[in-house]
């Protein structure tokens, strides 16, 4: 009895020593009458509701949930802050989304309601899915009701309330369902992305109130230039941080199709927020993006931008690392292409010498060369073994493949040699020190710690001394000493001491064999399609038709 008090009071005094590092630490949550107030202060388009969001938070821990309301710019409470959501619709109405106690997921499925200010809640709202981008300390709302929450064949836009919505609907098309619009915010105004009847890819940009402020172009893309990483990071997932975001850029796509410059099949213009494109140096008719990842990864992340010419002879390119605006300023000191790929077939996990690449035609000799995709510089680095270059982009990437294969067969090769070497002096080291401890005859005065031994010393050692301690049979081990010879003696070690132990067998065969590095093999990448002189001109024929297609009323019912 009195052991079982003793363990109850041990394990009070647990709780009651270990209670302050695991106890919610103290705050003031705020509460739903009295919650705490954000100090931006937001309006509805055009002025109107000054307001500020009022929160409560769920817990004292870091990163809490919260529940919202609202209040108007003064801190009067508008709206008790008691909702998961909350998304001012007009100076009377506001959208809420009622806060449960189940997971995220479910939470942001929770139906939306329609709360009257001053009468309270009013009844469902009309619309499944809101969001709320911002501007300029101004709130906008829009509302859809496809079971998909990122696209839908009708949005609303809500900015004159409930009773003055705005819809954005498409004919059709060959999008995720018939008619399906996507929407993103951009400075103030909506890039609304669908397709025109043929299934080309399209957008247009409009203004907060569904008004069109752009022609229907060529699908708008967004493109983050982020800075240089380093070499260890080119693989891992960290490289999208936010923090390296030098410039963001809308592209919007003017031509398409297999090209020798169009490492991608795309080639784009710069726009602003109206869908203009923006200048460009003179003979440049587009850009493209020099790509972080290659295909088929789709993030829109770059390192760098490639200027696109129409010469004379064809199309040809300025590349360089840095933000579009860099590279445009730089444009007339950049090497001109002929050509510009992209490969990377090669890259294997046990190849690290096998880089991603951009293999580049100069004018200058007709070959194609290549440089590394990560640093735009040519590779194999100097002293790493021979440039390679050739006719063809398969025939010199072919050709580095193999380069880059012999050059890890002759690093490997050289430590073998050099591990052949090291060896052998170590072995000649254990030897000399057998053969003086013999004739000194000082072996059994050594103890586990001492210099290392060879495994005949160490047999000689168990065989005609006595050992001090059981660390030695471990050692023995890991230093490939006969196994019987260090079982017989670990027997006689542990018999002395009055138990016997059952001596350990050696290791199966084969346990230890390294693999056989060199079966990762060569790569094999199918030849690019040439194309023909005729591909600027037959290009800027075919889209810039569609574009007259589109902009006189086969979508005018879309945005």
């Amino acid at each position: 009895m009195l052991r079982h008090a003793a363990a109850l009071f041990l394990f009070i005094l647990s709780l009651a020593l270990a209670g302050p590092a695991s106890a919610e630490p103290k705050c003031d949550k705020g509460t739903a009458k009295k919650p705490h107030l954000e100090s931006a202060i937001m309006t509805l388009p055009g002025g109107g509701l000054p307001h500020r969001r009022a929160y409560v938070l769920l817990s004292c821990w870091d990163n809490a949930g919260e529940v919202e309301g609202l209040a108007d710019a003064n801190g009067k409470l508008l709206v008790p802050a008691i909702y998961n959501r909350i998304v001012p619709i007009s100076p009377t109405t506001v959208l809420v989304q009622p806060a449960i106690a189940v997971k995220q997921f479910y939470q942001e499925r929770e139906p939306w309601r329609l709360y009257v200010i001053g009468k309270g809640e009013q009844g469902p709202a009309p619309w499944k899915h809101i969001w709320a981008p911002q501007w300029n300390a101004e709130q906008y709302a829009i509302g859809w009701n496809q079971a998909y929450e990122c696209c839908s064949t009708e949005f609303f836009l809500l900015a004159g309330g409930p009773d003055n919505v705005v819809p954005i609907r498409n004919l059709g098309g060959a999008a995720r369902g018939p008619g399906e619009v996507t929407l993103e915010s951009y400075h103030g105004t909506l890039i609304a992305h669908f397709t025109a009847a043929d299934g080309t890819p399209v957008s247009r940009i409009l203004d907060m109130y569904g008004k069109p402020v752009s022609p229907v172009l060529g699908a708008i893309e967004r493109w983050d230039t982020y800075a240089p990483l380093w070499p260890h990071e080119f693989r891992h997932p960290s490289y999208k941080d936010k923090n390296r975001i030098l410039a963001t850029d809308y592209l919007s796509v003017i031509m398409t199709g297999e090209h020798d410059v169009l490492p991608y099949g795309k080639l784009y213009v710069p726009i602003d927020e109206a869908g203009q494109p923006l200048p460009l140096p003179a003979g440049v008719i587009g850009v493209l993006p020099l790509k972080f990842l290659p295909p088929p990864n789709s993030d829109n992340v770059t390192l760098g931008w490639a200027l696109v010419e129409d010469g004379p002879g064809g199309l040809r390119a300025r590349a360089a690392f840095g933000t579009l605006q860099s590279v445009i300023a730089r444009a007339s000191t950049l090497p001109v292409y002929t050509g510009l790929a992209r490969s990377s077939q090669g890259m294997t996990d046990r190849n690290a010498f096998i880089r991603d690449v951009f293999l580049v035609r100069k004018p200058e000799d007709g070959l194609w060369h290549l440089l590394d995709a990560n640093l735009f510089a040519p590779t194999p680095a100097p002293g790493d073994g021979p440039q390679v270059s050739g006719r063809t982009t398969s025939e010199t990437y072919a050709a580095y493949v193999e380069s880059r294969m012999a050059f890890q067969r002759g690093i490997i090769a050289q430590h073998e040699r050099e591990r052949a070497e090291a060896e052998a002096r170590f072995t000649a080291t254990l030897e000399a020190r057998h053969q003086e401890m013999v004739a000194a005859g000082s072996y059994c005065e050594w103890q586990v710690g001492g210099p290392l031994l060879a495994p005949k010393t160490i047999e000689l050692i168990l065989a005609n001394c006595a050992v001090q301690s059981d660390a030695m049979f471990n050692y023995a081990r890991s230093r490939g000493a006969n196994p019987q010879i260090v079982a017989d003696a670990e027997y006689k070690y542990w018999k002395a001491r009055g138990r016997f132990a059952t001596p350990i067998p050696p290791a199966p065969p084969g346990t230890f064999t390294s693999p056989n590095w060199e079966a990762w093999g060569n790569s094999i990448i199918k030849s690019a399609k040439e194309s023909t002189d005729t591909f600027v001109r037959e290009r800027r024929r075919d889209y810039y038709q569609n574009l007259e297609r589109w902009n006189r009323g086969y979508q005018k019912s879309c945005c």
